[in-house]
């Protein structure tokens, strides 16, 4: 997630004001965001619906739980958003070649921001390269590959380093492969689909189904954006959370769709008015709240650290008290959290974080599999060791090494805190 590094970097590296900063500026990107989809819906539709379009979108928990943290949701919203609103400015405006460049842009940004857009991406090229206008696919598709060219360009003249590290993360982790189709794949797989079910969003998937079954261009390119992006995380890491991403273009058609779900619901339910289905519709997205209500109580009270700005700040004051300057982390907030330099991190997700490093400290770190680490365990090479007794990864096994080289200072909530003899 290049892009997001250069986005959070002014408001990072000053403690907790931080994490407070970094929630309210997620926030904002996702008002924004709101703005951008209410102008393109007032655009397409009728705007009596306006008012119901906001209880919708800002009714919605299961996306506001998660745009709040501080990670790439409210800005992919933000990208999509205005990648979309591009889009019909050069359908519908003219086919200025601006907005078709702006377009290609945005959605370019997009997949930097997360690389699972790249789905979303093809379908914008191929709407572009399908439709009829007035320019030459040359004249298009030379606007498109410059357009292209120039933040890729940017991200390998800055990245040039780390490539293999990124083809790793994005082919060799988030990839679903053989090896990863068992048990687990089929529980992610449950609960990927389970968002569905949620209160509020399975009311506008009801809207979705029961309407009529024509789709305008708009529609049908909203339509493959959302389908398409579902699909191609079959092939991927699933976690629910992901889809909060595309929460306001599912939104987004349903209201598109409405008025037609309206007219053959009624048609069928003649005892019911549009007023009366209204305040059906919007008292179930309020007796939804509660399903908030938890979420949030169980975002408070996790154990998770990363999820708690409150339990972050003191367990960071307490670890600076901690004298050593390389840590070896098995708890992956740290390498997030902390003011430190990170060092390396390797394939198997360790994260290695010291004051300052030279090329012969470096050489100590490392890493080619699992028995490196019982060896500079052994060695006592890191200073600190963090061990998070919910995520074991490599470090799982290794527990006997640990605490015969290391002395335990510090235990909270599930991370355990090693300081070497």
């Amino acid at each position: 997630m290049p892009l997001s590094i250069y986005i959070f970097a002014p408001i990072s590296n000053m403690g907790f004001a931080s994490l407070v900063s970094g929630k309210l500026f997620s926030i904002l990107l996702f008002v924004v965001a709101y703005f951008i989809f209410f102008n393109l819906y007032n655009k397409i539709k009728r705007p009596q619906n306006s008012f119901f379009f906001t209880v919708i979108f800002f009714l919605n928990y299961f996306m506001l739980d998660w745009i709040v943290t501080i990670r790439v949701y409210a800005l992919s919203i933000l990208l999509i958003s205005l990648g979309i609103y591009f889009f019909y400015k050069y359908s519908f405006s003219g086919n200025k070649l601006g907005y078709l460049a702006l377009t290609i842009f945005i959605f370019t940004l997009l997949c930097l921001t997360k690389i699972i857009f790249i789905i979303n991406f093809i379908i914008v090229i191929t709407f572009f390269i399908l439709k009829k206008d007035k320019h030459t696919l040359l004249k298009k598709s030379t606007i498109m590959l410059i357009v292209i060219f120039v933040p890729l360009a940017m991200l390998i003249l800055v990245y040039k380093d780390s490539l293999s590290q990124m083809y790793f993360n994005i082919f060799k982790v988030n990839f679903i492969t053989k090896q990863y189709v068992d048990e687990s794949f089929l529980i992610s797989l449950i609960k990927f689909t389970g968002f569905f079910v949620l209160p509020q969003n399975l009311l506008v998937l009801g809207v979705l189904i029961f309407n009529k079954r024509s789709y305008s261009y708009i529609e049908k390119f909203l339509f493959l954006q959302i389908i398409d992006f579902l699909l191609i995380h079959i092939f991927t890491r699933m976690l629910a959370e992901y889809i909060v991403s595309i929460i306001p273009l599912f939104i987004l058609l349903a209201m598109l769709k409405y008025d037609g779900f309206e007219e053959r619901l009624l048609f069928n339910l003649k005892f019911l008015n549009s007023r009366k289905f209204v305040n059906i519709f919007l008292i179930l997205y309020v007796l939804s709240i509660p399903f908030s209500i938890n979420h949030l109580k169980y975002i408070i009270e996790d154990k998770k650290l990363v999820l708690n700005p409150l339990q972050l700040y003191e367990f960071e004051k307490v670890l600076d008290c901690v004298e050593g300057k390389s840590v070896l982390s098995s708890w992956e907030g740290y390498s997030v959290f902390s003011s430190k330099e990170a060092l390396m991190k390797d394939g198997y997700g360790a994260a290695f974080v010291k004051d300052y490093t030279t090329e012969e400290e470096k050489r100590k770190f490392k890493i080619y599999d699992t028995n490196d680490y019982a060896i500079i365990i052994s060695n006592k090479i890191p200073d600190i060791i963090i061990y998070d007794t919910l995520h074991k990864s490599y470090l799982e096994g290794l527990e006997n090494i640990i605490e015969s080289n290391y002395d335990n200072v510090y235990c909270y909530q599930s991370l355990i805190v090693y300081k070497k003899h």
